[in-house]
């Protein structure tokens, strides 16, 4: 009897998980984390979107150095962080960096290559076309970014691709 009355389960010391022992409290409740790949749709375009914002970047950098024009500081800048987020996702669902290795104006993708040169051709014209291909470059950075979103079935990858979207609307007024 005077054991009963003693034992810890007699006191309803049952622990977080009622299991008759208690957690001590300076061990943190460990949780298991589960990797759910990305679709394949998914994984194309978080690559292709890599890509694709090093393109922005890559071309505000060589028109900031012909013209000048602040726009093209600021927002190659702003560029390179939606390429690091961008890298962070890639990480996460284990993808290879296409922009890996590749110095400014290389890309790993040949169509991302080709609109890379005529979009500088035609920026190195007047700083007008350069401040116009800006202007098209974040135009068609929002369509693929909805395109991704709506293709998207991950709240993390929708968060990225939402402030990218954010940041092309703004980028977009800094060179209207």
């Amino acid at each position: 009897v005077a054991l009963a009355a003693s034992s810890p389960l007699q006191a309803g010391n049952f622990g977080e998980q009622g299991r008759g022992y208690a957690r001590p409290p300076s061990q943190p409740v460990q949780r298991l984390t589960v990797y759910v790949a990305p679709t394949a749709v998914e994984a194309a375009d978080m690559l292709y979107m890599r890509e694709e914002e090093k393109l922005a970047r890559d071309v505000y950098l060589v028109l900031n150095e012909a013209w000048e024009l602040v726009p093209f500081a600021n927002v190659a800048a702003s560029e390179q962080k939606h390429m690091d987020a961008m890298l962070k996702l890639l990480r996460k669902y284990r993808l290879p960096d296409p922009a890996e290795g590749n110095a400014i104006g290389e890309f790993t993708d040949p169509d991302l290559q080709k609109l890379y040169d005529k979009l500088v051709d035609k920026g190195l014209k007047a700083p007008d076309e350069a401040l116009l291909v800006g202007g098209l470059i974040e135009e068609v950075d929002m369509v693929d970014i909805q395109s991704a979103i709506e293709a998207s079935t991950k709240d993390d990858i929708d968060a990225v691709y939402a402030s990218l979207m954010c940041g092309s609307r703004n980028h977009l007024r800094a060179f209207a």
